[in-house]
Order: C-alpha cells, then sequence, then structure tokens
C-alpha cells in the first residue's frame, strides 16, 4: 500500500533558516521557488509563515495598555475582522486573537471547578495544530534524520549558487573535459614510458584532417644529388626546434598590461566591497574628498647660465664689439663702413678685391673649423695603382708651384698700391657723409649767421656747417680740380668721430619715434614704428617727455614746431591733443585691465569658491567648538557642585541604608513569627484531618458491623 504524505506539521529552526536565507535570495514573490527548498512544506504555507512569524517587522514584545486599549476599540467597532484590525494595531491577526481572548478570560468570573487544563481551546494529544505558522519552531534533533541532512545539503547548494543553472552545468561540463583531456594525455604518457605506442585514432572518412596531414602533398622526386646529410640536419633541427608564444617572442604590450591592471584592480575592489562594505564606501569618500587630494609640487628648474648681471652686460658688450670692428675696418682702409654704401666699391682696385675675397674665404673656412666634430665618421679605402699614385703626385707638385708663383707676382705688383690706398681710406673717414656717398654738393656756403647770439647752439651747428661746406669745396670739388683756398678742420681721432656719430643716431632715432608717435596718434592708429610700441603707455610719456623739451605738436595742421616759433593758441592745441592721447591710451590700459580682470577671476574662480566654503566650515567648527567649551565648562561647574553635595548625599544614603536594615530585620522576624504560626497549624490541621480519618474508619468498622449482624439472620434462613 502506497504511504500517503500530506504537507504541514510543526516547522523546525532549521526550516525557518532555510526559508529565510531562500527569501533572501527568491525575494517574497516566488514563493514556489522557496518552497522546493522544503519538501514537506507548501508555497502557502511558507509565505503564511513568513507573515506570521518570521518577517523582522513583526512586532513580538509584550502588548502595553494603549494597543489593548486599542483592540477592545476596534473589535467592538469591527467585531471579527482580525485582518483589518491587525495593521491597525501593528500586530499579526493570530497575535490579536489570541490576546483578544486572553483578556476576555481575565475579565471573567470563573468558577471553583475550573481547570485550565481542561479548557476547551487546549489541543488534547492526538488533535493537529491547525496554526502551526503562528507558534515558534520546535528545536532540533541532536541525531537529524537522513532525510533532513539530504534537504540541507540541497538547499546549501542551490542558495550558494549564483551564476545560474545554465552555468553551472557549463562549468561542470568544462571540468569534466578537462578531467578526461589530463587522463588521455597520462595514459599516454605511461604507455609512451612503458615502451608502446598508442594506435592513432580512426581516420577521417570524409575530408582532410589538418591536425595530422598536410593537404595535397606531394613527396619530392629523388635528385641527383645525395640529400641524407640535410635529411639529418633537418632532424636535428626539429628535435631542437621549441615552440615560441607571440608574448615571449614579441614581449606583453603597454596597453594590453594596463588593461590587465585596471581589471585586477575592478576584481579586488570588487571583493573588497563584498567581504567589508564600510570599508569600502570610506574608501571611496576619502578618495573623493577634495582636501586629501595630493598638492602638486613647486616647479624646479636648473639654474640660470647666464646670470642677470651677465645679461645686463651684454648690451654694452656688444656695442663695445660694434666699435672695434669699426675702428679696425677704419685702420684697415675698408670702405664698407656703417654709413658707407657699395658705389665705394667701384673705386677699389683689383687688389683690395682680391684681398676682400681672400678674407672672406678665410671667414668662411675659419667658422666651417668652428664647428663640432661629427658623431659618425666614415672613411672611404679606394684602390690605387702605381701609375696613378704617380700621376697625382706630380699633379700635386706643380699646383704648389703655380699657387706660389701667382702669390709672388700679386704681392710684388700691388704692394705700392694697398699701401696708397690704405691711406686714402684712412682719409676718406676723415670726410662728410656726402663726399663719402658721392652726392652732390653746394660749391659755395650760403649760410646765414643773422638774428643768432653768441652763445646759441643753433649758431654754432652753422657754423661748423659752413666750415665742412667749404672744406669739402675746396679738397673735394665735385669739377675733380682742388680750390685756391685752404680750409682747415679740427683734428678729431676716429674714437671722438665714433661716438659723436652715435649719439647724432640716438638723438635722431628719438626725433623719428617722437614724431612719428604724434603723427599716429592724431589718426588714433596706434603702431609700432621702428620698435617702438605706441601701445605701451609708459614708453609713449617717456618720448614725449623727452621731445617736449625743445619741440612740440601741433595737430591742425600736423606739424612739429620749436617752442620758441609756437603762440599761445599752438601750445593750447598742442596740450589738448597730448591729454586725448594719454586719456586714450588710458582707456585701453583700463580696458586691458578688465580683460585681465576677468581671466584672473576664470583662472581663480574655483580656488576663491574653495576658500569661502573652507571658511564657512571654519567658522562652523568654531561655533561648534564655542558650544564644546561651554558644555565643558557647564559640566565642570556641575563636577564641582556634586563634589560638595556627594557628602550629604553619601550620608542620606547610608541613614536609608541603615533604615531599610532595620526594617528588614523586623520583617524577617515577623516573617519568622508568622512562619511557626503556620507551621504549628498546619501540625494542628495534620493532626485534626488525621483523627477525622480514624473516626471515619472507626465509623465505617461499626456500620460494616451492623451490616453484617443484620444479614446474618437472612444467611441462617437460606
Amino acid at each position: 500500500m502506497t504511504r500517503l504524505f500530506r504537507k504541514g506539521g510543526t516547522w523546525k529552526n532549521h526550516e525557518d533558516e532555510v526559508l529565510k536565507a531562500a527569501v533572501m535570495k527568491y525575494g517574497k514573490n516566488q514563493w514556489a521557488r522557496a518552497s522546493s527548498l522544503l519538501p514537506k512544506k507548501t508555497a502557502a504555507q511558507c509565505k503564511e509563515r513568513w507573515n506570521s512569524w518570521l518577517d523582522p517587522s513583526i512586532k513580538k514584545t509584550e502588548w502595553t495598555k494603549e494597543e489593548e486599549e486599542k483592540l477592545l476599540h476596534l473589535v467592538k467597532i469591527m467585531p471579527c475582522m482580525w485582518r483589518t484590525i491587525a495593521p491597525i494595531v501593528g500586530r499579526t491577526p493570530h497575535q490579536c486573537i489570541e490576546h483578544y481572548e486572553r483578556l476576555l478570560d481575565q475579565a471573567a468570573e470563573k468558577g471553583e471547578d475550573y481547570d485550565p487544563l481542561n479548557d476547551p481551546r487546549k489541543l488534547r494529544p492526538g488533535e493537529i495544530d491547525p496554526n502551526p505558522e503562528q507558534k515558534p519552531p520546535k528545536p532540533d534533533n541532536l541525531d537529524m534524520s537522513d532525510d533532513e541532512k539530504e534537504m540541507l545539503n540541497a538547499a546549501r547548494a542551490r542558495l550558494a549558487n549564483t551564476k545560474g543553472k545554465k552555468a553551472k552545468r557549463k562549468a561542470r561540463s568544462k571540468h569534466l573535459e578537462e578531467a578526461r583531456r589530463l587522463a588521455a594525455v597520462q595514459k599516454r604518457r605511461e604507455l609512451k614510458a612503458a615502451g608502446i605506442e598508442p594506435t592513432s585514432q580512426m581516420k577521417r572518412k570524409h575530408g582532410i584532417d589538418y591536425a595530422t596531414e598536410v593537404p595535397f602533398f606531394k613527396p619530392v622526386p629523388a635528385g641527383f644529388f645525395d640529400t641524407s646529410e640535410e635529411l639529418k640536419r633537418k632532424t636535428q633541427d626539429d628535435a631542437n626546434f621549441q615552440n615560441l608564444d607571440i608574448r615571449k617572442a614579441e614581449g606583453t604590450m603597454r596597453a594590453r598590461e594596463e588593461f590587465e591592471a585596471r581589471q585586477e584592480d575592478k576584481k579586488k575592489a570588487l571583493k573588497r566591497k563584498q567581504d567589508d562594505l564600510p570599508a569600502h564606501f570610506k574608501m571611496l569618500n576619502k578618495k573623493n574628498d577634495p582636501s586629501s587630494t595630493i598638492k602638486k609640487a613647486p616647479l624646479v628648474m636648473p639654474a640660470p647660465q647666464v646670470t642677470s648681471k651677465e645679461l645686463a652686460a651684454l648690451p654694452a658688450a656688444l656695442r663695445a664689439m660694434q666699435a672695434e670692428r669699426a675702428e679696425a675696418m677704419t685702420e684697415r682702409g675698408t670702405p664698407m663702413i656703417a654709413d658707407s654704401t657699395p658705389r665705394l666699391l667701384e673705386t677699389m682696385s683689383r687688389v683690395e678685391q682680391q684681398r676682400m675675397k681672400q678674407a672672406t674665404a678665410v671667414d668662411v673656412k675659419l667658422s666651417l673649423d668652428n664647428l663640432p666634430k661629427p658623431k659618425d665618421s666614415v672613411t672611404l679605402a679606394l684602390k690605387v695603382t702605381d701609375e696613378q699614385r704617380i700621376l697625382l703626385h706630380e699633379g700635386e707638385q706643380n699646383l704648389d708651384e703655380a699657387k706660389s708663383s701667382s702669390v709672388a707676382k700679386l704681392d710684388a705688383t700691388d704692394a705700392a698700391e694697398v699701401k696708397k690706398r690704405k691711406k686714402t681710406g684712412v682719409l676718406l673717414t676723415m670726410t662728410s657723409q656726402a663726399v663719402r656717398r658721392g652726392l652732390p654738393r653746394p660749391a659755395v656756403a650760403s649760410i646765414s649767421l643773422e638774428g643768432l647770439r653768441e652763445d646759441d647752439p643753433e649758431r654754432l651747428v652753422r657754423e661748423e656747417m659752413r666750415k665742412l661746406i667749404t672744406y669739402d669745396a675746396c679738397v673735394h670739388p665735385m669739377s675733380g680740380k682742388k680750390g685756391k683756398n685752404k680750409q682747415t678742420l679740427d683734428d678729431f681721432t676716429s674714437d671722438e668721430l665714433m661716438k659723436a656719430a652715435t649719439e647724432i643716431r640716438a638723438e635722431e632715432a628719438v626725433l623719428k619715434k617722437s614724431s612719428t608717435l604724434f603723427r599716429e596718434a592724431e589718426g588714433n592708429s596706434p603702431q609700432a614704428v621702428d620698435g617702438f610700441e605706441l601701445t605701451d603707455p609708459e614708453s609713449m610719456v617717456t618720448e614725449m617727455v623727452l621731445a617736449s623739451d625743445d619741440f612740440l605738436f601741433v595737430p591742425n595742421p600736423p606739424r612739429i614746431l620749436s617752442k620758441r616759433q609756437c603762440g599761445n593758441n599752438e601750445r593750447l592745441a598742442s596740450l589738448k591733443h597730448e591729454f586725448e592721447v594719454t586719456k586714450h591710451h588710458a582707456m585701453k590700459s583700463a580696458e586691458g585691465a578688465m580683460k585681465m580682470e576677468k581671466k584672473v577671476s576664470l583662472l581663480t574662480g574655483g580656488y576663491v569658491k574653495r576658500a569661502e566654503a573652507l571658511a564657512a566650515e571654519l567658522a562652523e567648527k568654531q561655533t561648534e567648538l564655542q558650544e564644546v567649551m561651554v558644555r565643558l565648562a557647564s559640566y565642570e561647574q556641575v563636577w564641582q557642585l556634586e563634589e560638595v553635595a556627594i557628602v550629604e548625599r553619601v550620608r542620606v544614603a547610608k541613614e536609608k541604608l541603615e533604615a531599610q536594615r532595620r526594617r528588614e530585620a523586623s520583617l524577617q522576624a515577623l516573617y519568622g513569627d508568622k512562619r511557626r504560626e503556620m507551621l504549628q497549624m498546619q501540625e494542628r490541621m495534620a493532626a485534626k484531618r488525621r483523627r477525622e480519618e480514624i473516626a471515619k474508619a472507626d465509623a465505617d468498622a461499626l456500620d460494616e458491623l451492623e451490616r453484617e449482624e443484620q444479614e446474618a439472620p437472612k444467611r441462617a434462613r437460606r
């Protein structure tokens, strides 16, 4: 006969634990899956067990007076509607029913013959509990049955599987395949070690087995030469051949290494998150904290190779080098100086031109010799025969003889001419620029000195100009014939002449920049002229101050006049124009400053916000510190007061203790008296009970004797 099995019954402790784990994995909607882990329970029973007993939100503490009053009030309003009353009270329906019945039992007057063991609501032996889901679990036995152990193992395996059945089945098949392959490899090794060649597998009937044969392979036909040595060497090479992995040959790529490192970091982070979640969140908060970011170290630059003093002295050194070079060129008689023109090359002789070419060649050779040596050198070796070597030697001798003869002839024929041109070159340096450049000159110096004082600088300049024109007309006339009147000039050295020329050029540059500045300012189109940046206010003001010492710029019409030639109206117009130019540049500077302020605000906006946040946080911490200090002061004051009052409280406590002891002693004595009275009363009651039993026994014996005496005549008559 088939055994019938009914699901249900009392819940055990291990069944509750399995149900909790199933709810954690499958949730509170898949009760069929949860019940599949418990063979003795249905889905409805699992759901009821969770909702009535295992749910952590169920309140299992003692009932309070408020809850009892609410329960009684709701039962009076909604009798027998326990599923509606339960969520309002905050208990389960079974708890509400059970506690309501208990309250009714307490309120009912029970008779003397009431026995709680005979309560009709209590289960009798053999009856089945209709609501086992609302009862506490039954403890597990020390020796569990095989069915329960098997159920626990199956539940543990299913709950531990987080990948699913398919992934688990694939992993199991993979392990089996690997074990099968290792067993086959081990078997082949053992057969080979024993000297038994393993039989090859069955060949394919259709197609080509690319693992064992070469497709469409044709053996090489035998040739005319013996190839046994080559075959033997090939066999040895095949035996010594080692398979190389592409990673070993080429090395691991950097990108691949970084990718693997990132994957490993992700795995470690995931494992850390699963093992210790608080530590994981603590580490994330530490990484995201802007205050814990690593500050960049200051930029460390190498020491400068050129100091500031050397940089400051560099312009002076360059000017000195230029002066020395000009002086050397002047002494040598070279016409190519700063203010000369190529037209003087026509007056040079062939010898000087040749000398210049040679000097240029020497300079080029010296520059090439100063180049750094090459790192790589190549030597070419050519095969030269004896006949070629003899011809080369003869050619070199003839070339040396030709060079020496040409140089000797050149030196002999042109020595006098070089000496003459040198003297002429020195004289040319002492002449005016008009003579050097071959410009037309007046024959008579028609320069007036009227209206000029003796100490006027303009008079001195005009006198010097008259002397130069007269001297050039006499010594270097335009017609080619020297004049009769002899005019002499002051004898100056070359250094004095060079210094005067430098000062004149500097003053000319200042005047040129000043005039250009006024002209460009009139059109409000600032530009850079000859290296002078008009948009620079400081440079503009400096140049205007230098120029305003002797000259004024008049805007309408635009011209530069001397202060002595300007009237009041012109001076006023010049000052107004200067004010407008200065105002224009001030506005430009203000716009630039505003742009710079915006740029600075963009660059430092984050730092400003961070500083404000830190300031707010600091203020908050200061407030907290003040509150803590106030609490500390309060506690210190309380502690001082407690020290003063502790003595009085100890005295009062001791008095109370003594009074309690005396009271307990009196109560103990009273308790002893009452107990003795109770024992005496119990003894008297026991004696009385014994006397009553004896009297009752005597009465029963007398009654039995009387009954026997009455029945004796009847038995005698029978």
